[in-house]
């Protein structure tokens, strides 16, 4: 018997999705605050086309 048995218990599934949910979110917040789409959405042409098209993409996913 392995010692993550006990993570992987049908009634716990949630549990554990809880968690894996709370430790990402920090990390999302980081990408999304250091993120270069944000700079560089203020400019003209096709670099604001591609930083706007990236920003849609994080907030669909």
């Amino acid at each position: 018997m392995c010692c993550f048995d006990e993570a992987y218990k049908p009634h716990d599934r949630a549990a554990l999705a809880q968690k894996t949910g709370v430790s990402l979110r920090p990390i999302g917040d980081l990408v999304r605050l250091s993120d270069l789409a944000r700079k560089t959405v203020r400019r003209t042409g096709l670099t604001r086309f591609i930083a706007l098209n990236l920003l849609i993409g994080y907030g669909w996913l």
